[in-house]
């Protein structure tokens, strides 16, 4: 199913797009280069059990992967990019290839979090992911650094090469790093953790917090343009776009999940 409206008026009209089914059906009726911006959070191929009994885990994954990802490009504006957040083997592995095959690499972003499982003591425990952040042009795209700075703390607010780089660039905070520091992943105490119980037992999922989908949004899109993910889940992207005074089309295989997605985004 879809579910297509916009809301607001006049020039503030942003458009809500929801659509219900397998990605590499559902974003072939995305026109081409429609996209402003792509940010999406896929299945790791690691056997996460879905609402509706839905397996991520899949033998052509790779071949999957491929298909979907080209289809990213074809929607995306000439001056459009994406980003898609996975552990960093994943990334590697599947990723790395067809994002390279059909755009230009821009950077491999870390996100490390704090996490209170993973005892592991036969290895490193695993409290970070990757972001691959692309865009479709390789000189003329989208970037708002202005955005995303950093703010001095007020400790260096009092050295002299900080209160001169102030004065130089006008601006009271440092560029972005290509990591992103302090930011939790979404627990079930988070005050973003959506709470929902399905027929067959499912009443949690991964969440990306907004508070990271945020920057990537304000970095590489602006008012009033269209942000895309391919898997929506419960709706972090969106509820983030929407927040930033963007549009938003969704694409997610669970029923379950969009409607959860469309109660969280009904008040923005």
């Amino acid at each position: 199913w879809c579910i297509r409206f916009e809301k607001g008026s006049g020039e503030c009209r942003m458009k809500r797009e929801f659509l219900c089914g397998e990605v590499t059906d559902r974003i072939k009726t995305i026109e081409s280069e429609s996209v402003d911006l792509i940010v999406t959070d896929p299945p790791y191929n690691i056997g996460w059990k879905y609402a509706g009994g839905i397996d991520d885990r899949r033998k052509d994954y790779d071949t999957w992967v491929a298909e979907w990802i080209e289809e990213c490009f074809r929607v995306l504006k000439p001056t459009g990019s994406l980003y898609v957040i996975a552990y960093q083997e994943t990334l590697a592995n599947y990723y790395w290839e067809p994002c390279m095959e059909h755009g230009h690499f821009r950077r491999w972003l870390t996100w490390p979090y704090k996490m209170n499982y993973g005892h592991t003591l036969n290895n490193y425990v695993q409290a970070q992911r990757g972001i691959l952040y692309f865009t479709k042009h390789k000189h003329n795209y989208a970037f708002n650094g202005e955005a995303i700075l950093i703010p001095y703390p007020e400790s260096s607010l009092k050295q002299k090469h900080v209160q001169e780089a102030i004065k130089k660039h006008g601006r009271a905070g440092r560029p972005s790093y290509d990591w992103f520091t302090d930011i939790n992943v979404v627990q079930h105490t988070h005050p973003e953790k959506q709470k929902f119980r399905t027929p067959d037992g499912i009443s949690s999922m991964n969440q990306i917090p907004e508070e990271l989908l945020d920057i990537l949004i304000k970095a590489s899109s602006n008012e009033g343009d269209v942000v895309l993910d391919p898997f929506c889940g419960t709706g972090s992207t969106a509820a983030s776009a929407l927040k930033l005074g963007r549009g938003i089309i969704t694409i997610d295989q669970s029923d379950t999940y969009l409607q959860v997605a469309l109660n969280r985004v009904a008040g923005l």
